[in-house]
Order: C-alpha cells, then sequence, then structure tokens
C-alpha cells in the first residue's frame, strides 16, 4: 500500500505537512479508516480496544460475522458489534469471565503486535502467498525444465515452484521439502511437473514465520513418488472404505469420522465445507492432487505415495491419514494401510484394499525418509492457537505480571505430540514390519562402543518386592559410547535391556546423552513385557530420557534376558557421544514381606487379619447407613524405604460403591493408575516417588478410597493384589545394547 504524497486531506487535524499524513491517506483511501463522526482522526489520540478490533477487521477485508453474542457491554446497536462478535469467534479476542469486552479501554502495543501477528494467518488476503520448495539431489542425475523450456542439470539444491519439470535418472533420488515440514520424495526415472504451487504465511512454534503448503497440484507422468502433507490440525481417524461413489452424482453418505485422542496438532483434511474466512486457516481440505496418466488423487494426508508403470497403470497407498482416487467416472476413498489401482484408461479405481508386498517392500526403503519428514513436521508445527488480545480484566496502565503472561501462554507450553512415534507406528501397521526394526533403518547408522561386558544380575539387599517403578540412590553407571562422525541427520535406535534377570515386575532408569551430537525422538516401553507405562519422558534441552514400567497385578516376573525399551536418538551433529544410566532400579515379583493395611478411620470396624502374606482383610457393618459416604485409607504399616506400590483392593459391590480413589501425591508424585470399577467390585492404584528421592519408612499413606453404602449388612475390604518396592537397587547390570549393530 503505497503512501499518498500529496492531494486533498481527509481529515481535518491531519495536514499534509503531518509526518504521518501518506501512510493515513492511503489506509484511509483503503478502507481501513473512517475517521470520527466531526471529520477528525485524532492522530494524537490512543487507540481504544473497539476501534482496534474494526481496524483488524478492516484489515483482514472478510465479511463480519452474523451470528448473534452476548456481550454484557457492547450492544447489538453498539458500533463495533460486528467486528467485536467476529473477533471473538475468530478466536482473536477474549472476553472477561462475566462475558465483558470493555470496548473503551485502551489496547496494548503488545495485544496489536500480536493481533497483526495473528491476522497474517487468519485473513485470505494476507495470509496466501507463493509457495516454492527446496529441490535437493541426493544421488544421480537431475533434470529441470523451467517455464521457458530450457532443460538443465542440477546438483545440491534449488528452489523450484509452479511450471517446472522435474526427471529423475536411473538410481537417481531427490527431495522436494517445504518450510512447513511436507515433502514429496522423487524415485529413480520419475517426471513429475508442477501445475500448481500455492502457500499461505503463518507462525511457527519457535516464533519464526513460514509458508504452509494450501494447494499443490502435480502431474506424475511416469515413476514414484512418496508424500509427507502438513498442517495444524488435529489428527481423525479416516472414513471406514465404503462402495465407490459416482462423481458428479448424489454423494454418498459416509460414517462418522472417529476421534484419535491426544494427537496434537498434526494434519489431516476431512470434510471440504464452507467456513468462514477467520476460519480457512483450519478448513480441511484436500491440499494436494496427483494428477497421473489415467487418474487423479486428492491427498488429504499424511503420508501417501503414486506410481505410474510405463504402461501407464497407477496406484495410490496411504501410510496415515486418507486419499481419494478418480478414475473412470468413479472416485473410491483410501483409508490408512490401503492402497488403490487403476489398471486401464477410463476404467475405476480397483477396491481398497490392504498394501501389496512390493508396496510394503518401498515403503520399508523410505522408512528413514518418513522419519525424517515426520521430524521436520513436528519441529516448524504453527504453535496452539490462544487469544492475542488479553482478556479486559487485566489493566492497561500497569505491565502484565509473570503470572498473567503464563496464563495467556499456556496454550503454547502444551506438551507436543510426538509425531514421529504415531507415523511409524502407522508405518509399521502398513508393512507388517516392526518399529524397532524401521527405526534402525537409517542409513549410515553411528558406531556403537558398547560398555564393557555386562555382569549377571544378583539380587542385592534390602526386602524390595515388585512395584508400580523405582528410582535408584546408589547406582553404578554404564556408559557406552556412541561416534557420530559423518552421519548427521541419521536416525537410529537404541534398545535398553537386562542380562540374566530373574523375576523382574518393575524398571526405572533415566539415561543421559550429549544434546549436542543426539536429539532423542522417543522412548518407548516393551509393552509386551511391562504393559504399565508409568513414565515415558524426552528432554531434550538437558538431554535425558526417562522409562519407567511395571507389570500389573498379580503377574509373575520375566526373566532372562530382557528387552525394557528402546530410545530412538536423531544425530545432530559429529563427534562422540556417551549415553549414561543417572538412575536405574529393579523390582522382582515376590510379594513384600510387609504386609499393606487397610484402617477405616470413619467407621468402627475390626480388622481381620487372614494370613497369606498377600491378603489383610477388613469387614464393616453397614446396617442402618444407607446413603452414607466414608473414607478408607490404604496404608503400608511399617514399611521400610518405600518407594513405589501396586495394590488391587476388593469390596462388595452390591452393599459398596467407590465413588473415588484417591493417591497420596505429596510421597508419591508419579501416579500411574488410580481407579475404581464398580462393575467388579475392585479399586487399583499404582504409584512411585521419583529419580533419587529416599524411600519412607514407618506407617505410610498409599491413598484413600470414598465409599457410598448402597445396602445394609457386613461386607469386607480385601486385597486381591499387593506389591510394594523399595528404592535400594536390586539389579546393577542394566544396559544400553544396540542390537542393529554387530558389536
Amino acid at each position: 500500500m503505497p503512501e499518498i504524497k500529496a492531494g486533498k486531506t481527509t481529515f481535518r487535524d491531519v495536514p499534509a505537512n503531518y509526518w504521518a499524513f501518506g501512510a493515513i491517506e492511503a489506509a484511509t483511501k483503503n478502507g481501513l479508516f473512517k475517521g470520527y463522526p466531526n471529520g477528525t482522526f485524532r492522530p494524537e489520540g490512543v487507540l481504544s480496544r473497539a476501534e482496534a478490533i474494526t481496524l483488524l477487521m478492516n484489515l483482514a477485508g472478510g465479511d463480519l460475522s452474523g451470528e448473534k453474542m452476548t456481550i454484557g457491554d457492547v450492544s447489538s446497536n453498539h458500533w463495533a458489534y460486528r467486528p467485536v462478535v467476529t473477533a471473538v469467534e475468530a478466536g482473536l479476542v477474549q472476553l472477561s469471565a462475566d462475558k465483558l469486552f470493555n470496548p473503551d479501554r485502551e489496547l496494548r502495543r503488545g495485544d496489536m503486535a500480536r493481533s497483526l501477528s495473528a491476522m497474517f494467518t487468519l485473513s485470505p488476503s494476507l495470509r496466501n502467498t507463493g509457495l516454492s520448495g527446496r529441490l535437493t539431489v541426493k544421488k544421480g542425475d537431475v533434470t529441470i525444465t523451467g517455464s521457458d523450456g530450457i532443460a538443465k542439470k542440477v546438483t545440491g539444491e534449488t528452489r523450484v515452484a509452479a511450471g517446472v519439470i522435474i526427471n529423475t535418472g536411473d538410481k537417481t533420488q531427490a527431495e522436494i521439502s517445504y518450510d512447513d515440514g511436507s515433502g514429496i520424495q522423487l524415485e529413480a526415472n520419475t517426471e513429475i511437473r508442477v501445475d500448481k504451487s500455492i502457500g499461505y504465511n503463518y507462525m511457527k512454534k519457535d516464533g519464526s514465520s513460514g509458508v504452509a503448503v494450501d494447494q499443490l497440484e502435480v502431474k506424475l507422468k511416469q515413476g514414484r513418488i512418496f508424500g509427507a502433507l502438513a498442517s495444524k490440525y488435529d489428527m481423525e481417524a479416516t472414513p471406514p472404505a465404503t462402495e465407490p461413489k459416482k462423481t458428479g452424482g448424489i454423494s454418498d453418505k459416509l460414517s462418522k469420522l472417529a476421534s484419535l485422542k491426544d494427537l496434537g496438532h498434526l494434519l489431516l483434511a476431512a470434510n471440504d465445507q464452507p467456513q468462514p474466512w477467520y476460519k480457512t486457516a483450519e478448513t480441511k481440505k484436500v491440499r494436494v492432487k496427483v494428477d497421473m496418466p489415467w487418474g487423479i488423487a486428492a491427498i488429504r494426508g499424511t503420508f501417501w505415495g503414486n506410481s505410474v508403470s510405463p504402461s501407464g497403470e497407477s496406484s495410490t497407498s496411504v501410510i496415515i491419514g486418507n486419499a481419494e482416487v478418480t478414475s473412470g467416472g468413479q472416485t473410491v476413498p483410501v483409508a490408512a494401510s490401503q492402497s488403490t489401482v487403476v489398471a486401464a484408461s477410463n476404467a475405476p479405481p480397483a477396491p481398497p484394499a490392504a498394501l501389496t508386498a512390493a508396496e510394503q517392500q518401498a515403503w520399508v526403503a523410505v522408512a528413514s525418509w518418513v522419519n525424517e519428514r515426520a521430524q521436520d513436521i513436528q519441529n516448524n508445527l504453527p504453535p496452539p492457537p490462544a487469544p492475542a488480545i488479553q482478556s479486559p480484566e487485566i489493566p492497561v496502565d500497569r505491565p502484565v505480571t509473570v503470572l498473567e503472561q503464563q496464563t495467556l501462554t499456556q496454550a503454547q507450553q502444551a506438551t507436543p505430540v510426538n509425531l514421529v512415534s504415531i507415523v511409524v507406528q502407522s508405518l509399521a501397521q502398513a508393512t507388517g514390519v516392526s518399529v524397532a526394526t524401521l527405526m534402525s533403518l537409517a542409513t549410515n547408522p553411528p558406531a556403537v562402543t558398547p560398555p564393557a561386558n555386562p555382569t549377571p544380575a544378583s539380587s542385592g539387599a534390602g526386602t524390595g518386592g515388585g512395584g508400580g517403578g523405582g528410582g535408584g540412590t546408589s547406582y553404578s553407571a554404564n556408559t557406552m559410547t556412541i561416534d557420530t562422525s559423518s552421519v548427521t541427520g541419521s536416525i537410529f535406535s537404541l534398545p535398553v535391556a537386562l542380562y540374566n534377570a530373574t523375576d523382574i515386575y518393575a524398571v526405572s532408569f533415566k539415561i543421559s546423552f550429549n544434546p549436542q551430537y543426539l536429539q532423542a525422538v522417543s522412548v518407548q516401553a516393551n509393552t509386551s513385557a511391562f504393559p504399565l507405562v508409568i513414565a515415558s519422558d524426552v528432554d531434550n534441552s538437558a538431554g535425558t530420557v526417562r522409562l519407567i514400567a511395571s507389570k500389573q497385578g498379580s503377574t509373575a516376573g520375566t526373566s532372562g534376558n530382557i528387552q525394557v525399551g528402546s530410545i530412538t536418538f536423531k544425530v545432530l551433529g559429529n563427534g562422540l557421544s556417551n549415553l549414561t544410566f543417572l538412575e536405574g532400579s529393579l523390582c522382582n515379583s515376590t510379594p513384600a514381606a510387609v504386609t499393606p493395611v487397610l484402617q477405616n478411620t470413619s467407621l468402627s470396624v475390626s480388622p481381620n487379619a487372614t494370613g497369606g502374606g498377600m491378603t489383610n482383610r477388613i469387614w464393616l457393618d453397614t446396617s442402618g447407613v444407607t446413603g452414607s459416604q466414608f473414607s478408607v485409607p490404604i496404608k503400608a504399616s511399617y514399611a521400610s524405604n518405600l518407594f513405589g506400590a501396586d495394590v488391587t483392593v476388593s469390596f462388595d459391590k452390591t452393599k459398596l460403591q467407590a465413588s473415588s480413589v484417591t493417591a497420596n501425591t505429596s510421597q508419591f508424585s508419579i501416579v500411574a493408575v488410580s481407579s475404581a470399577d464398580n462393575n467388579n467390585g475392585t479399586v487399583n492404584l499404582v504409584l512411585t516417588r521419583q529419580g533419587t528421592s529416599s524411600g519412607l519408612s514407618g506407617e505410610v499413606t498409599l491413598g484413600t478410597i470414598n465409599f457410598t453404602v448402597l445396602a445394609p449388612g457386613t461386607s469386607s475390604l480385601s486385597f486381591s493384589n499387593a506389591r510394594l518396592c523399595d528404592s535400594q537397587l536390586n539389579y546393577t547390570s542394566v544396559n544400553a545394547v544396540n542390537a542393529s549393530i554387530t558389536f
């Protein structure tokens, strides 16, 4: 918007010699400002919240919302009512707890800065921009032909946009990657043409700007490509496979998409329904189209593949997300772990089916690329949405406090989804290859120096039994060295194993690494051996990973050589990095020598221990107290160095109802299970202390069960499972072992 240097003045208080005259006149001519009814602009005045919102809505250029909304201090006939309602619906502003906006209050400069940044993402007229990708030649010969028809060989990296044709030679591999982590890998003897390339401006979670893929259309003449599509939509399950639907007719009703919970802000598209302009950034739609000789694939996400044989036969496969393939006047949906084939010109796509063996092999061959794309997508996600303009409850005449700032930005502080783990698990499901194998398929894995020969695991001191985890207080470090020379970017997996273990019920470890050279992508438990994962944490800033996992209930312990879990790393730089156990603890499954006891402090009852070491029972007489509520603490008496516990309490479900179970979090900071099952008459509690905390001794409260009396009579509470774990190490030969590398 160029400034207007001269001409008739619009506002009587903004003369031609005013320093901001040109900008004010230009903004007014373009409809951003209207001024006040008395013909003034008040250039030295303070912008109110209502004025700022109106300005931002004018800047966006879209229609205002027609929805009705109750705002206590902005009535429906207020001059700024529609702009304010639109801003609230867009998530740009936040009302106070009592639904007030305070339209006349001054606007903070910081609020305006955040709002302008948000506008460049929300407004289609501001956010849409050209999209170019970075073409990287990984190996072999690549030729690009521009819109001028001139072909040239390229090496290294070059930018490509709409109008370019890319040809790969024999034994060649290349990739087009984009700011948001999206990418297309080109295999050997492939020709594609980029027909359309449109992006949109967005802000990444680190605050930097980027251009995300919005509309990408390519023509695949021959060869094979693999694609990864990124966006900020919550992941949803793909619809179940349906019968082919005819294009141009009445569309068939599809089953409702089922949610996959807690999967963060990965992109997947669903319905292409019209949305208000301020929600188009969130619209779930087809963003990539692949035009093949006999059909078109519309890609909604997130990892897919296309191939065209010399005869013209084409296939489309999906690892995670969904796509639609149209050919011969029919369209079929392709869900995760499925593929379809168009076998002839004008033929309809084949019904979607599981990936063929050849497709599975092709996907396994690019597992390293899948890992890299997933990590790049996660690194470049936008932050979760949060209001740009703070609640009017925060006065403008003082700085924002630390607590208020934390409240404002707490959405951005949410722990992001582990996208790499999700994608690789989907790849494993589609190909039938284990996650550990896929994660170890990085090219040029780093050399690993193993620790000294492992010492057979032997029982240590203490009365430790099985339990919900543990932490070492006197652990003897076990270290291995990784040489990452010349393998930057590789991804590899290291199993964590026990040797010659005996009757192991639970394990806890914390391992350090050098974050200068390595990035921990994920830490996963061997859930076939330890199904209850209490903690699985990656802290790349501190260079540590932690895992606490346990069996559950009366399950017997595991013996022999045991893989506890695995850590997946990405190489960031070249050098030597040590992996060292900072903490480590194991618990066996022998019942504790000290029996947990139930004590009822609300009713007068007589405990009656029935013996057997595992079971302690108390009787309750609920005659005449139907409807009453009482609590029963779960305690470990005469405990010595107690670190964790796994207990199950049984009760008579015809007489009692467990309304809740509460863990003693002041002494046990990690609670894996705290649940009541009234259908089966059981309460389960699994908890542990953390890190190098010392154990507890004496009478220790594990938690409390709250009951409601359903019927009169005599009933009992008893332990059907009780395991305690102390904080002393029972075994000292926890070792990190790389099963994918031969020593």
